[in-house]
């Protein structure tokens, strides 16, 4: 007995080839310095915003303990 719900046809085969490794590869690496280049340009921002708080925190650390000192 033949399922009835089943298509007799034969499922289309591709009829070319797909993609080989060598472009994928090379599709994958652009994009990964595509998106690195990005991350990079972002983090040089966050570096540039950030710079000199340290300086900034031990100066203002200094001059609050020495307003301190100075009222006790």
């Amino acid at each position: 007995m033949q399922n009835p719900f089943r298509d007799p046809t034969p499922a289309p085969r591709p009829t070319t080839k797909g993609a080989n490794n060598k472009q994928i590869a090379e599709v994958m690496g652009q994009l990964i310095v595509k998106h690195t280049r990005e991350i990079n340009r972002r983090l040089d921002d966050l570096e540039a915003k950030v710079d000199g708080i340290g300086e900034q925190t031990a100066a203002h650390i200094e001059a609050s303990s020495k307003a301190f000192l100075e009222d006790n």
